[in-house]
């Protein structure tokens, strides 16, 4: 799996891509629909999906504090592949801030296998936001825009959290 990074800076990194709405955020644009959510145990999303055939339980984070580590977690269905039997999905990051601003965050390739038919699938890239001691209290929103390349098609979903005093 390739790592990517994204990088938003508030005194620290705040937001790191790796291989792997309001509250959570679904959305179908024709055939292809979208999942987001944000977690507090990523690697257990991951960890029980490999492991069921059903759709895992996910815990939907609304609040973080200092030292938290929040994840985001996209699943997806009906991307269309290429010539050659693949999908070309990616995710484009940005994260709104207590004060309205928008800050973008960069992006990564969420899905580049064939797709399973019919399945919901696991993107294969999340984003780990960790929660600075130097942020302000209040309402973060993680937007992501979903683009399927070979359809030439695009899904906005969004997902907030309240970072405590």
């Amino acid at each position: 799996m390739r790592l990517c990074l994204l990088s938003l800076l508030l005194s620290t990194s705040l937001l790191s891509v790796h291989a792997g709405t309001e509250r959570p955020a679904a959305v179908d644009s024709n055939e292809l629909r979208a999942w987001f959510s944000l977690t507090k145990d990523e690697a257990r999303v991951r960890r029980d999906w490999a492991r069921s055939t059903a759709t895992p339980e996910i815990q939907p984070v609304d609040r973080a504090k200092a030292g938290d580590q929040v994840s985001t977690v996209t699943m997806f269905q009906g991307c269309s592949p290429n010539r050659t039997g693949n999908c070309e999905l990616t995710a484009k990051f940005s994260i709104e801030m207590p004060t309205g601003q928008r800050i973008e965050a960069g992006g990564c390739n969420l899905w580049s296998s064939r797709p399973l038919d019919g399945q919901m699938m696991l993107g294969a890239v999340g984003a780990r936001l960790p929660v600075a001691s130097n942020w302000m209290a209040g309402r973060y929103v993680v937007h992501v825009t979903i683009t399927d390349h070979v359809a030439s098609r695009a899904i906005d979903l969004a997902s907030p959290f309240e970072v405590a005093p």
